[in-house]
């Protein structure tokens, strides 16, 4: 079946545009990132390489999607 490709962001994810240094929790971590795409309900995030996020960056090789409601924008 074919789905129309909406490249359009939500209205939640107007303010995450590409290049914007984003932080998210994941599994309890505060995570930080840059957003590398927008989609419609979700970006996809590069991760910041620390020494504490060492097992996140192998799980995910480095890029996650993120929904819009759990991304914050890094001061």
């Amino acid at each position: 079946m074919f789905r129309p490709v909406q490249n359009n962001a939500s209205e939640v994810g107007i303010e995450f545009v590409p290049d914007t240094k984003v932080t998210f929790y994941f599994k309890g971590d505060l995570v930080s990132g840059i957003v590398v795409k927008q989609m419609t309900n979700s970006a996809i995030v590069s991760i910041n390489e620390t020494t504490d996020n060492k097992d996140i960056m192998f799980q995910t090789n480095g890029n996650m999607v993120v929904s819009y409601d759990d991304l914050s924008v890094k001061n």
